[in-house]
């Protein structure tokens, strides 16, 4: 098979593998009431070799388990009030040195209170409260034993590229968490009056600059989809995971560990509305996979052959898809020395146990 058909799979595949589908979004008013157009939210490349070869580098750190990048919005500032308390939380009360869009350092109560009246008083201003987002919170972190200075250089490249010409921000690395993370605060309003309004594409292209940044840094780093390495679990939000373990259930769990507990103790099975949706997206999945395997094992290249047994053997490796009820339900039947309690209400001294959604 000749090299341009293999890259044009590659690119066709790659794309149902590795992203979401690209909307275009309408018009967005600025605070001045102009009108300005906006293309996808993400810009891809159109060109099928270098697709093909991003394609290539991204089955390879998949298929050898790199280390994933996180970039999570944390909330964001609903008023000047609530984004100096911010400031000061990230900033450690000024302990740790800022820094900003134009590369100045901020450091001391004094400096950080000068920050705060410039994006009080400056152009397109922010009251003490809004009832709109008029900061965004972002969080770029990577696995524990990470270099945590080149994090931090990555962090700032990709603020630089991402927000520099249009949003002021400030951002700073944080050193007394097992993961090496940047806190990064940008301001919503830009300099031509749109507002940041980041969508799913917007972070999947920020996660794949950020593991860019960080490969330039001598640091191996990927930015895949969940589905795209098997997983099916999403992360549980951390406001509910310290409810949690504080001993206060949760709405979010409740109905899960519900289920789980009817179907252990009352032996009924109970409807999952997730459950087809996993499985179709890893059918999905698997044919993408095995569809670029099959291109780049018949391409006469040894290196494309090498990567289609390396890509073989990661779907070969890859475990069942379960959702959380499923994986709940298989721990308790393993272990058959626990006693299953509903473990939501009020509990009996004799209710030792109780469905764990993890």
């Amino acid at each position: 098979m000749s090299k341009v058909n293999i890259d044009g799979i590659l690119k066709e595949w790659g794309d149902k593998l590795f992203y979401e589908p690209v909307h275009t979004r309408g018009r967005r008013r600025t605070a001045t009431g102009d009108l300005l157009r906006t293309g996808p939210s993400e810009t891809r490349s159109t060109d099928a070799g270098s697709k093909a070869n991003r394609v290539r580098r991204m089955l390879k750190l998949t298929a050898r388990k790199a280390p994933e990048v996180v970039i999570k919005i944390s909330g964001g500032g609903r008023g000047m009030r609530s984004i100096k308390n911010h400031f000061n939380y990230i900033s450690r009360n000024g302990k740790l040195e800022l820094e900003d869009q134009d590369g100045n350092k901020i450091r001391g109560r004094e400096e950080i209170k000068d920050l705060r009246d410039e994006w009080k008083y400056g152009k397109f201003g922010i009251s003490d409260k809004s009832t709109k987002k008029e900061a965004f919170n972002i969080i770029l972190s990577m696995p524990p034993g990470t270099d945590r200075e080149a994090v931090r250089a990555a962090a700032s490249d990709f603020a630089q590229n991402e927000f520099r010409k249009n949003h002021q921000y400030v951002l700073v690395a944080h050193k007394d968490e097992k993961h090496p993370h940047v806190h990064l605060c940008v301001k919503a309003r830009g300099f031509d009056g749109t507002r940041l309004n980041p969508r799913k594409a917007d972070l999947q292209r920020w996660r794949e600059y950020f593991a860019d940044r960080l490969r330039g840094q001598g640091i191996e780093a990927n930015a895949t989809r969940r589905p795209a390495r098997f997983v099916t679990k999403k992360h549980t939000k951390q406001q509910i995971l310290h409810m949690e373990r504080s001993g206060r259930k949760t709405n979010a769990l409740n109905a899960q560990r519900e289920a789980v507990y009817t179907e252990l103790k009352e032996g009924k099975k109970q409807p999952n509305p997730l459950h087809e949706k996993i499985t179709t997206s890893r059918k999905n999945i698997t044919k993408a996979y095995s569809e670029i395997a099959s291109a780049l094992s018949r391409s006469e290249d040894p290196k494309d052959k090498a990567l289609a047994a390396e890509v073989k053997e990661f779907v070969g490796r890859a475990k069942p898809a379960k959702t959380m009820r499923e994986e709940a339900i298989e721990r308790f039947r393993n272990d058959k020395e626990l006693h299953i309690t509903k473990g939501i209400g009020n509990k009996t001294k004799e209710e030792t146990k109780e469905p764990k959604i993890r």
